[in-house]
C-alpha cells in the first residue's frame, strides 16, 4: 500500500475497421509486435556519458540469475491448481513477468543502453523495491546503483544537453555552452550517441520517433535519419494507438549498443512503463512492458471477454494459448489516450515533487498518476457507442470516458451523480449509487435516458430506494443483476459492525429481489457474513507519513474488493498472513444463490512462491469479474507490488469450451 494516498466510433466501426482487433473469434498470437492482419491493422559504441554513478559502479546479481532468467521460460503450460474439488486456471497479464524475479517496474523514468545490449532501467519509485533494474533480452538480469542522466551526451568531444527539461521533455538541444543549438528537435526527452558519433535525440512531442544528427559541424548539425514511424502509435495511414514494434509513444530514453541495436524506452502514457530493443532495420528483438500500480483491468462484454480494458491501454485476450501469462501476448495491443488531441485529460496528471501537476507542469522527475485506478465496467450504451467508468483509489466517484472515432478515449462529465464508496454500472447503462452512512438518502438509481450530440451519456433525476436495509449501518460496495431483478448491498450492520480501515468491501453482504417491481424481497439464505478481523496493534505500512494505522493491515483478513459475475462474487483480500485467515492475492468465491462461501482462488506456485509474493489490493474496485459465453468465469485482480493483474479462469460446470 503506498505511502502517497495518492476510457471510436460506433460499435460497428470497432468491429468493421481500426478494432479489428476486438472481434470475438480467436487468433493465435505468435509475437504481439509483429502480427498484422489484411487491413494492415497490428494484432497486435557508447560511453558513460548518459550515466552519473559512483567511482566503481555497482551491478548487483540475483543470488541465483539462472532461475531468473528461466522461471518464466521454463512455465510450458498454464498452471491448473487444484485443492479439493476446486479447480481453476492461474495467471496474469499486464507485466512481462509475473513474480517477483521477473515483474518489470511500475514505470521507467530513464534508460540507459550498455554495450553489450542490456539495458539500466530507473524510476523513482517502484512497491517491491526495483528502482534501479538491468534488463536483457527481454528479462530482468539484476540491479545497478547510481543515477541515469539521460539529457546529456558527449559526441565527439563535445557535450550536448536539454537544457530544463521538463515531464515530456525539452525546447531544444544545445552544446552544454548555449553556442549551438538544434532547433528542430521537436520535444526532446533523452540524448545518446550512436556507433559511428552521431547524436541521438528523443522526440516525445507529436513525431513520437528518434532523430539522429551529424554533429560534426556543432553549429550546423544535419538530420540524416529517422528511427520509428513518425507520429508513434498515431502515424498516419493506420488505426491510432495500435502497437507495433516502431510505434513509439511517451519516449524518455533511447541507446544503441556496440551491435547496432536501439533500444527506445519509456513511460505508458497513463500509468505504466515499456522498453523495445530492435536492429538496425527496425526488427524487434525483444521488449518488456509492466501495467504500473494501482491499477485494474475489466473485460469488455461485447467481445465476450477478448478485450479487456485499463484506463489507459487495451489488452487482447487469447484463452487458447498454452503458456502461462501470455494470453494477452507480449504487450498491450493498443493505447487509448490521446494526450495531444486530449491534453486535458485526467488520466494525463503527473504525480512530482509531492504534487499532482499537468503535463506541462510537471518536472522530469515525475510519473503518470493512475486514474481511475480500478474500471468498474466497459459498457455500450445508446447507439453502441462505447465508455469506460472507473473510480480512483480511495473513491468515492464515479468517472467516465467515451470512445471517439479512432478508438482514444477522451473524457467525459457525468453530471448531477452524487459520489459515494458504492457505485455501479448496470448492463442497461444505469447508475446505482449506495450513500454510505444511516443518515443518507440509502440508493440512488439514475436512469440512462439517452447521449447528446457530443456523445455525453445523459441520465434522469435519481429514484430512491430509501432505508432502512435490515439492520445495515454502512454502505460500501454496490451491485444491481438485472437479469435476476437483484441488488446486492456490502458493508456494515448492527449485528457485524465497522471496527477499524478505509475502503473496505465491509462484513456483510444483502441480496434484495424485485426491485424493478417496487419490492424489496431478502432473499434466502442473506446476509452473507465476511470475514472482518482487525488484528494487531497497528503500523507505518498504509499510514500516513509519520502515523500509523490502528490495526496491524499485514495480519488482518479482510475484503478490499468485490465484484459480481453470473451466479457469483468474488471478494479478494487486502491481508497478506495466511495464518490470521486471510492471504494477499486470494479471491473468494460466494454463490449467490445461497450467500455462501464456494472457493478460493489464488495464485500458484510459480506466481507466488512465497506468502509475500503478491502485492496488495490497494484499490476499491480492484478485481473484476466476468462470465463468458462457454461458462468460463474470467477474474483480474490487482497486484500493486508487482504491477501486474492476476488472472483467473475457472469453469464450474467442467464443460467450457
Amino acid at each position: 500500500m503506498i505511502k502517497q494516498k495518492f476510457k471510436i466510433g460506433l460499435l460497428s466501426l470497432l468491429l468493421a475497421s481500426s478494432s479489428i482487433y476486438f472481434a470475438c473469434t480467436p487468433q493465435k498470437t505468435t509475437n504481439a509486435g509483429t502480427e498484422k492482419t489484411a487491413n494492415n491493422v497490428l494484432t497486435e559504441n557508447i560511453t558513460s556519458a548518459n550515466v552519473e554513478t559512483t567511482a566503481n559502479p555497482k551491478v548487483e546479481k540475483t543470488a541465483n540469475p539462472g532461475a531468473e532468467n528461466n522461471i518464466s521460460a521454463g512455465i510450458d503450460k498454464i498452471a491448473t491448481v487444484r485443492r479439493g474439488e476446486l479447480k481453476f486456471i492461474s495467471s496474469w497479464f499486464g507485466n512481462t513477468g509475473g513474480n517477483r524475479d521477473t515483474a518489470g517496474q511500475s514505470w521507467i523514468e530513464r534508460i540507459k543502453v550498455q554495450p553489450d545490449g542490456s539495458v539500466w532501467s530507473q524510476t523513482g519509485w517502484d512497491e517491491a523495491g526495483n528502482n534501479n533494474v538491468i534488463y536483457k533480452d527481454g528479462k530482468r538480469v539484476g540491479k545497478f546503483q547510481g543515477k541515469i542522466n539521460p539529457y546529456e551526451a558527449k559526441v565527439r568531444g563535445r557535450r550536448w544537453v536539454i537544457p530544463n527539461p521538463k515531464f515530456l521533455g525539452g525546447d531544444r538541444v544545445q552544446t552544454v555552452d548555449g553556442r549551438c543549438v538544434i532547433k528542430d528537435a521537436g520535444t526532446p526527452s533523452a540524448l545518446a550517441v550512436t556507433n559511428d558519433r552521431h547524436l541521438m535525440v528523443a522526440d516525445n512531442g507529436p513525431r513520437q520517433y528518434i532523430r539522429i544528427y551529424d554533429v560534426s559541424s556543432p553549429c550546423n548539425p544535419k538530420l540524416i535519419r529517422t528511427f520509428g514511424e513518425e507520429g508513434g502509435v498515431f502515424s498516419k495511414g493506420k488505426p491510432a494507438g495500435v502497437v507495433e514494434p516502431l510505434r513509439f509513444y511517451g519516449i524518455n530514453g533511447v541507446g544503441m549498443d556496440r551491435a547496432g541495436n536501439i533500444c527506445v524506452g519509456g513511460q505508458i502514457v497513463g500509468g505504466g512503463g515499456w522498453i523495445r530493443c530492435l536492429t538496425p532495420q527496425g526488427k524487434l528483438k525483444w521488449q518488456v512492458y509492466s501495467a504500473g500500480w494501482l491499477s485494474n483491468a475489466a473485460a469488455d462484454p461485447d467481445t465476450d471477454g477478448r478485450i479487456f480494458y485499463s484506463s489507459s491501454a487495451a489488452y487482447r485476450m487469447d484463452y487458447g494459448v498454452t503458456k502461462q501469462g501470455k494470453e494477452a501476448g507480449d504487450f498491450p495491443v493498443r493505447f487509448t489516450i490521446d494526450i495531444f488531441r486530449y491534453p486535458d485529460d485526467p488520466r494525463t496528471k503527473v504525480y512530482a515533487g509531492g504534487k499532482w501537476l499537468d503535463l506541462k507542469e510537471a518536472s522530469a522527475d515525475g510519473h503518470y498518476a493512475v486514474n481511475p485506478n480500478g474500471i468498474v465496467a466497459v459498457r455500450s450504451c445508446g447507439t453502441g457507442r462505447k465508455y469506460l467508468f472507473g473510480s480512483g483509489q480511495n473513491g468515492p466517484k464515479l468517472d467516465a470516458y467515451k470512445i471517439d472515432e479512432r478508438g482514444m478515449f477522451m473524457p467525459m462529465e457525468l453530471n448531477n451523480i452524487e459520489k459515494a464508496w458504492a457505485m455501479n454500472v448496470d448492463d442497461k447503462c444505469n447508475i446505482w449509487v449506495g450513500k454510505e452512512g444511516e443518515n443518507d438518502k440509502g440508493v440512488l438509481m439514475y436512469p440512462f435516458t439517452g447521449i447528446d450530440a457530443q456523445g455525453n451519456l445523459q441520465y434522469g433525476e435519481a429514484k430512491v430506494i430509501p432505508r432502512p436495509f435490515a439492520d445495515m449501518t454502512t454502505i460500501q460496495r454496490i451491485h444491481y443483476d438485472s437479469k435476476q431483478d437483484a441488488l446486492y448491498l456490502t458493508g456494515y450492520s448492527k449485528k457485524y459492525p465497522y471496527k477499524e480501515g478505509w475502503g473496505l468491501v465491509g462484513s456483510v453482504m444483502y441480496r434484495w429481489n424485485g426491485i424493478s417491481k417496487g419490492k424489496m424481497d431478502l432473499h434466502p439464505g442473506y446476509p452473507a457474513v465476511f470475514p472482518d478481523i482487525p488484528h494487531g496493534k497497528g503500523s507505518d505500512s498504509g499510514a500516513a507519513p509519520g502515523e500509523k494505522t490502528n490495526v496491524d493491515i499485514e495480519t488482518s483478513p479482510r475484503y478490499k474488493s468485490i465484484s459480481w459475475a453470473g451466479n457469483y462474487a468474488f471478494a479478494s483480500y487486502v491481508a497478506r498472513n495466511k495464518t490470521k485467515g486471510g492471504r494477499r492475492g486470494h479471491t473468494d468465491v460466494y454463490d449467490l444463490n445461497t450467500g455462501k462461501k464456494v472457493k478460493s482462488l489464488f495464485p500458484d506456485g510459480n506466481i507466488m512462491r512465497t506468502d509475500d509474493e503478491v502485492g496488495w489490493v490497494d484499490i476499491i474496485n480492484g478485481n473484476s469479474a466476468f462470465l463468458r459465453s462457454n461458462g468460463e468465469y474470467v477474474v483480474s485482480v490487482e497486484d500493486d507490488a508487482y504491477n501486474k493483474y492476476l488472472l483467473f479462469r475457472w469453469c464450474p460446470s467442467k464443460k467450457c469450451n
